[in-house]
């Protein structure tokens, strides 16, 4: 049993235009994109990516996501 009674199924960083997965664990590591093609840049100069989570809380399974603005280390990254 998972820590807390919390056992989390998978975890990714997707950009937030393309749905394109730039890092992840758990069943979201196998579809990491090789190329996630050009970065959507929010208006502030950040790269809009979006955090995706899945876990079980007992019976209970928890999906929820959340913005996450990343710095780009060059343009268009």
């Amino acid at each position: 049993e998972a820590e807390g009674g919390i056992a989390i199924d998978y975890i990714a960083v997707v950009d937030d235009g393309t749905f394109a997965v730039l890092a992840g664990t758990g069943s979201a590591a196998s579809q990491v994109a090789a190329d996630p093609g050009p970065a959507t840049i929010a208006e502030s100069g950040l790269r809009a990516c979006r955090v995706l989570v899945a876990a079980r809380v007992g019976a209970t399974r928890l999906i929820d996501n959340m913005e996450l603005p990343l710095v780009c280390e060059e343009a268009g990254a």
